[in-house]
């Protein structure tokens, strides 16, 4: 499971908006595996068929993605909802997702896939 907050971000020049991913139950690296990022998008679409990427997020490290938007205001972003959440295994492995979730409003939550 997860979570993603959403916020206006302050102190800029441009309109941007803050996202901050919370990945909860990530899988544990195994001995002698090296730990890697896992790839998230914002798509159009549904978990089950995803269409092409509207926002390219940092990918998740340790659990956390922090990303700020530049140039798209918080009022912009809530207009292109409803989108999903889409976490990647591995750069590697972009058709394999760990967790998805339709973000209909701000701040929502996302489940495992």
């Amino acid at each position: 499971t997860g979570k993603a907050t959403i916020s206006e971000q302050d102190g800029t020049d441009l309109a941007s908006t803050r996202i901050v991913l919370e990945l909860m139950g990530e899988p544990a690296i195994q001995p002698g595996e090296s730990q890697f990022s896992h790839p998230v998008h914002f798509h159009i679409g549904s978990c089950e068929t995803p269409g092409i990427i509207k926002y390219s997020l940092t990918n998740v490290f340790n659990g956390e993605s922090i990303t700020i938007l530049s140039g798209v205001s918080l009022e912009e972003f809530i207009e292109s909802l409803p989108l999903i959440l889409n976490v990647h295994k591995s750069a590697g492995e972009v058709n394999k997702y760990i967790a998805c979730g339709t973000a209909s409003a701000v701040n929502a939550g996302f489940e495992p896939q």
